[in-house]
């Protein structure tokens, strides 16, 4: 083992990271040497990112909605211009049904959840692949949130896994 971080003069943007597992995440490839690219629809994500860059970490904050593809785009083009490469994305924005029956939940709803939960990572990927492929090696990691908790479906939380199917 050696005293240099693993991921030193690597760069990774990480999606749901203003809390839960994307903030972990975004903390442990920072803390692994990385350079880091918060992104997160809530603006927390910024104080998060500012809180880790007094400590001394390379990190940095997007405000961006993976459901919409200039978003996307943003995210990818603020790693370059800020580290000039990106080399790992983890995928991890992602909502669920609040918990309610599938009977229950409106189309509105239901779109919005594929949108962000399938579509987002599809244009979220769109934008990282080619930015990433530049970099030489990459790692891009997408994660059925429901999933990653070990649990099995419940009558009133059936929507999510599908949606990230």
């Amino acid at each position: 083992m050696t005293d240099t971080p693993e991921f030193v003069g690597k760069v990774a943007l990480v999606t749901g990271a203003a809390s839960g597992i994307g903030a972990a995440t975004a903390q442990a490839f920072a803390y692994a040497g990385a350079s880091v690219v918060l992104c997160d629809t809530n603006p927390e994500v910024e104080t998060m990112a500012l809180s880790m860059a007094e400590t001394g970490l390379h990190t940095t904050a997007v405000i961006g909605d993976t459901s919409n593809a200039n978003d996307c785009a943003a995210m990818v083009e603020h790693a370059l211009s800020q580290y000039g490469r990106l080399d790992f994305s983890f995928n991890n924005a992602g909502i669920g049904s609040r918990m309610r029956p599938i009977d229950q939940i409106d189309e509105n709803s239901w779109q919005r959840m594929v949108s962000i939960n399938l579509t987002g990572v599809f244009l979220c990927m769109r934008e990282q692949i080619p930015a990433m492929t530049a970099s030489g090696a990459a790692s891009l990691s997408t994660t059925p949130r429901y999933w990653v908790c070990g649990q099995s479906p419940k009558p009133a939380s059936s929507t999510q896994p599908p949606s990230t199917a």
